[in-house]
């Protein structure tokens, strides 16, 4: 509960101060409507806050988003394979140093889950707009990455695509084919970090209306400045 200008955290939601700051760092901008508050990126990488499409009705919504909604998900899916990839390879450095006698993870379905970021396009059977920028040459750059870790593990010679190990031969190129599946991952793991960060952000902000600060009759809002913080909850005050 917000009294004579002073709230709570928590009265705003967390959420919401949360998004904002990352916006501002002093002064934050808060709207009144609390539902579903996110930060979202323009085509530019530029960032701008507002509400999910989902809050508003069905009929103002882009024809496309159910497809944007689409690619939110494989980006996540793509990033959960990255580790299934790397708990991969290093099952294979401890079946190479005799740690463990088999693997768990099966290659085929790791990279079946991949595949879906550049496949979407083409499979999915939602609406798409024509020439909008859904970040495809950015996705395809991933895949290239993910795909020389896959080349990099079909090359080492106790592999046996998709789930079996041989026994080993004992020669340093067994370690030498592990290291540079290994190197290969660590490429990966760099650019899907950042990568997958940055799809995600910008098909976040296709999913989000951009709050207009400059129309008090869609939206309800104020200046807010955090004054003090604390661990049960930051004050902020209001600017107007």
């Amino acid at each position: 509960m917000c009294i004579r200008d002073r709230c709570k955290t928590g009265d705003i939601t967390s959420k919401v101060s949360k998004e904002y700051y990352k916006l501002t760092n002093s002064v934050v901008e808060v709207i009144g409507t609390n539902a579903n508050i996110k930060v979202g990126a323009k085509v530019d990488g530029s960032r701008f806050v507002g509400t999910k499409w989902t809050q508003f009705p069905e009929q103002d919504h882009p024809d496309d988003l159910a497809f944007v909604q689409e690619l939110f998900g494989v980006s996540g899916t793509f990033l959960n394979t990255t580790e299934e990839i790397r708990t991969l390879i290093l099952e294979l450095a401890h079946y190479q140093m005799g740690k463990i006698q088999n693997i768990t993870k099966n290659l085929e379905e790791i990279v079946q889950e991949a595949l879906l970021l550049i496949m979407i396009d083409d499979t999915s059977q939602s609406q798409k707009i024509d020439h909008k920028n859904y970040k495809k040459a950015e996705r395809m750059q991933l895949y290239k990455s993910f795909n020389n870790v896959i080349i990099a593990i079909t090359e080492i010679s106790f592999f046996t695509y998709p789930d079996q190990v041989t026994v080993l031969a004992g020669t340093p190129q067994e370690a030498l084919e592990v290291n540079n599946a290994t190197k290969q991952n660590g490429i990966l793991t760099n650019a899907a970090d950042t990568g997958v960060t940055e799809l995600k952000a910008y098909y976040r902000g296709l999913l989000i209306k951009e709050a207009d600060f400059d129309d008090t009759n869609s939206t309800t809002h104020h200046k807010m400045e955090r004054t003090k913080k604390s661990i049960f909850g930051d004050t902020w005050e209001s600017k107007t």
